[in-house]
């Protein structure tokens, strides 16, 4: 809780989330179904990593939520629900959770002056965690690693091609997407 509270400072989020620590080996995630948001860990992961790569996972999950993907994940599910029928409506899901990923890695390396190496070996720590079968968790949560797009995310950490888009880039997107999605 200590950690998530300092990270969530540095990463410019108010009122950090409640750090859940479960025994099932699953990958860590944002979990929202109202009130307060949850970051869930599996309880081996904090005793099989180095504290360093703890705080990037962690780190990357509040990246999450401070970017806002739990609500995104709602209307993601809602929009699904609606357009389940629509090629466009999946192939946009896949390269949203992915570029979800891509935004939340950005954000901590510029955030945190994270170490790229450093943080991209803190993931693979994660992947060797959960080498064996894992329980996945709920559709709706955002996931840390999901969409089989690991080596591209690797890459781009490495090369320090991970950079975050100018505020006004941001409200122009978020406008127009505003307006175009009714």
């Amino acid at each position: 809780q200590e950690m998530a509270r300092k990270t969530s400072k540095l990463l410019g989020i108010r009122r950090h989330p409640e750090i859940l620590v479960v025994p099932a080996k699953l990958s860590p995630f944002v979990w929202w179904t109202g009130g307060r948001v949850r970051i869930v860990l599996p309880e081996g992961l904090a005793e099989e990593i180095a504290p360093a790569h703890l705080r990037d996972v962690l780190a990357h999950e509040l990246g999450h939520v401070r970017r806002g993907d739990h609500l995104v994940r709602w209307l993601e599910w809602l929009t699904g629900v609606a357009f389940w029928w629509n090629p466009l409506f999946w192939l946009a899901r896949r390269q949203r959770r992915l570029h979800e990923g891509i935004g939340c890695d950005a954000l901590v390396l510029h955030s945190l002056e994270t170490e790229p190496r450093r943080y991209g070996e803190s993931l693979l720590s994660v992947v060797e965690f959960l080498s064996t079968p894992a329980i996945r968790p709920p559709a709706v949560a955002s996931v840390m690693l999901t969409g089989g797009q690991l080596e591209r995310r690797l890459k781009m950490i490495v090369s320090r091609r991970a950079t975050l888009a100018p505020r006004w880039l941001q409200a122009t997107i978020l406008t127009a997407t505003a307006l175009l999605l009714p």
